[in-house]
């Protein structure tokens, strides 16, 4: 990735209500409807050679720091954060896997529950939908030729990502922010972004939320549809009633009539998502993911979603990501069966795979910690069991460390030791 160009990318709009809820702001024909077209392809993705460095990001990774720890890595920023975070949701979407044996997520909860069913053999498009908060990287790791299966149905233990944890892995693309559904939500306290619009919330004390469609409700359809025509690519909608949804803006088209008057039945916004379904409007793959579907405005304003933005992507300013690792594990602790050290970052760690091969690269033990897209740091010795357990036989073994986060990962260490 480069680093990033600032490029404020096209308008985007968000959200609706039941056409049986009509509006004033909602009539207009069609032969006399204008059709505005926003944030779509004509943005590149960054990758020009040409693309200039942007002043003013921020390295939280000072020399002074650099100097006290073992290793570090700082990544690049991408050139383009609105186009990135959109890419990385398509990345999710599109992963493609096979599974190896059936099996199934199954949750069922007070309003909705998840039922999905992955059969032996068949091709699936995009990570399945789970609640483990597992990027892309991670998830590839985990294939195995191509393949995937669980061994449990709970939605904790299948690998994969839900609607928020989605968002938050692209959102991680670009710039710090906590894993909870909080962070994406106008009506918590928690909330780590910035409301799109003019319309007013309760803020509720942290891991509260105020019920999203009371919002929409208590400020109107007027002050709602003009926040969701303020919306841009790579921002956020979510609605919080009894259950969260989330779904990431892509584009948008504004349809008004003559008088200028906005058709809030024929203005979409076009939306990238997970979900807990699969999509059976599609014929040409297996997926619970949404590209590129579209919503009305009335749709979403029934739906009671709320539009956010995040300064990052308004500044096209963010934090540079680094990982550290403070202190080495040399040959003569490895061989004790004893881990050092902590990996830290400015951005949440998202895992840390610990393996020890044998003498011919095989696999003998490994343990990964997974984060939980809000902690920052891991000591490594209190793995050192889950990783060696009561020890290894006499032998010669490698041990590497890989950490990694959302953006991207790095092997640490890969140090040969001896067990006499």
């Amino acid at each position: 990735m480069k680093k990033f160009i600032l490029l404020i990318l096209a308008v985007v709009f968000c959200i609706a209500v039941l056409a049986s809820c009509g509006s004033d702001s909602s009539d207009g024909g069609d032969k006399t409807d204008d059709v505005q077209a926003t944030g779509g392809d004509e943005t590149g993705n960054g990758d020009d050679p040409g693309d200039e460095q942007p002043t003013g990001h921020i390295h939280d990774l000072t020399d002074e720091m650099k100097a006290k720890v073992y290793k570090w890595v700082e990544f690049d920023l991408p050139s383009d954060l609105r186009q990135a975070v959109v890419d990385y949701m398509y990345e999710q979407a599109s992963v493609e896997w096979v599974c190896a044996e059936s099996f199934g997520v199954k949750e069922e909860w007070e309003h909705w529950g998840i039922d999905l069913d992955f059969q032996k053999g068949v091709k699936y498009t995009g990570q399945p939908y789970a609640n483990s908060q597992v990027n892309v990287a991670l998830f590839k790791r985990v294939l195995k030729d191509g393949t995937y299966t669980s061994p449990s149905t709970s939605w904790d233990d299948v690998h994969g990502s839900q609607c928020v944890s989605s968002i938050l892995n692209a959102l991680q693309q670009c710039f710090i922010i906590d894993g909870w559904s909080y962070s994406l939500n106008p009506g918590s306290e928690s909330f780590d972004g910035i409301k799109v619009g003019d319309y007013k919330v309760d803020i509720k004390p942290v891991n509260q939320e105020t019920p999203t469609l009371k919002v929409c409700e208590d400020n109107g359809k007027d002050v709602i549809f003009d926040a969701y025509s303020k919306l841009q690519k790579g921002d956020t909608i979510i609605t919080v009633n009894n259950w969260v949804h989330a779904r990431m803006v892509v584009d948008v088209t504004i349809v008004k009539n003559n008088a200028g008057v906005l058709n809030t039945r024929r203005s979409v916004v076009k939306c990238v998502e997970q979900t807990n379904a699969f999509d059976t409007s599609r014929s040409d793959v297996k997926t619970t993911w949404r590209v590129d579907k579209m919503y009305t405005f009335e749709e979403l304003y029934a739906d009671g979603y709320l539009p956010a933005t995040y300064e990052e992507l308004q500044t096209g300013i963010s934090h540079i990501p680094y990982i550290t690792l403070d202190v080495e594990n040399t040959p003569n602790v490895l061989a004790k069966g004893q881990l050092l050290g902590n990996v830290r970052s400015n951005y949440p760690v998202r895992y840390v795979i610990l393996e020890v091969l044998g003498e011919n690269g095989e696999v003998v033990k490994e343990y990964t910690v997974r984060g939980q897209m809000n902690d920052y740091a891991f000591g490594l010795r209190k793995y050192s069991y889950n990783l060696f357990g009561d020890g290894l036989e006499k032998g010669n073994y490698t041990f590497v460390m890989t950490a990694g986060i959302a953006a991207g990962e790095i092997e640490f260490e890969r140090v040969a030791f001896t067990v006499e």
